[in-house]
């Protein structure tokens, strides 16, 4: 449906194997060798390589169901978008969630076009509309006011934007209030675990660790819903020492929900003081790093 709305202004425009929106960008193709121009899955151009252009996001409870999706209409940020999703974690996590697999993005129109988010939602509506058999001269009437806040309901479907002045309905207004609590945006996470070797169900060799950190360091947590439940953190290389640091941070870390450490040297602190454990304050700067509580740390 996105792509038969984008397709008038982006004849690149298709939808890939994995449901994504992508420009192809390869030379047009020879005549005979076009697909339909009904045909959202294929476009006129040579399948060599491609640019991403949109994202979606799914989330299943027992009550709701809810869909987040995204498209890169003409932003000017295209360029830094990969530095914000690449974790210094991220080869120290594994997750139960599904993997995301990396992509080259793009913009749907191109930068500096005039209007192009307007013209975006104007023609997906109008794309949704026509799928779904809707009263395309009724359906006009809201055109202009699609920069305002309205809730239109009628025979033909409902068609919304929430502003400032529909958060009076209480059911809307809770909702609102619920997706921007901490409980929202740092308790729904999947189930991970982050430890600096390799594990039974996570046989990946690890990255080495900053030289600042003493040889011996070996680090290991589990998080559910952004909490940690398991966590054994040492860097001594005496067993009976490492087996002593490890339980001392489990009892002040275990329970501790992520997004609630400010400081990691606050939290190893609580265990055995600062500077009874060496290269604490190392180890705790490199916490910081990959948990983005300070600048990313460096290997």
């Amino acid at each position: 449906m996105i792509v038969k709305a984008i397709r008038p202004d982006n004849p690149r425009a298709r939808v890939n194997e994995r449901h994504d929106i992508i420009l192809d960008q390869g030379e047009p193709l020879p005549r005979h060798r076009r697909p339909s121009e009904t045909d959202w899955h294929a476009s006129s151009f040579e399948p060599r390589s491609f640019l991403k252009v949109s994202g979606s996001a799914y989330k299943l409870t027992r009550n709701r169901s809810l869909h987040h999706g995204t498209c890169l209409v003409n932003s000017p940020n295209i360029g830094d978008i990969s530095k914000y999703l690449r974790s210094p974690a991220g080869p120290f996590i594994k997750a139960r969630g599904v993997d995301s697999v990396r992509s080259p993005v793009g913009n749907v129109y191109p930068r500096g076009s005039q209007d192009a988010v307007q013209r975006f939602q104007v023609s997906a509506v109008k794309a949704f509309s026509e799928l779904h058999g809707l009263d395309a001269d009724r359906l006009d009437a809201v055109w202009g006011r699609l920069n305002g806040s309205f809730l239109e309901t009628s025979s033909w479907g409902v068609w919304g934007r929430i502003g400032d002045d529909l958060t009076t309905i209480e059911k809307i207004a809770t909702g609102l209030e619920e997706m921007k609590s901490p409980e929202w945006l740092y308790t729904q996470t999947p189930q991970f675990v982050f430890s600096t070797f390799p594990t039974e169900d996570d046989t990946r060799p690890r990255p080495p660790l900053p030289p600042s950190l003493p040889q011996a360091t070996s680090v290991y947590m589990k998080f559910r819903n952004g909490a940690i439940t398991e966590a054994a953190l040492s860097t001594s290389a005496c067993s009976s020492r490492a087996a002593e640091e490890r339980a001392a941070f489990e009892s002040v870390l275990k329970g501790k929900s992520i997004h609630e450490i400010k400081s990691w040297a606050d939290e190893l602190s609580k265990a055995m003081g600062v500077g009874a454990v060496d290269g604490m304050r190392e180890l705790a700067a490199w916490l910081d790093g990959m948990f983005g509580k300070g600048n990313p740390a460096t290997t």
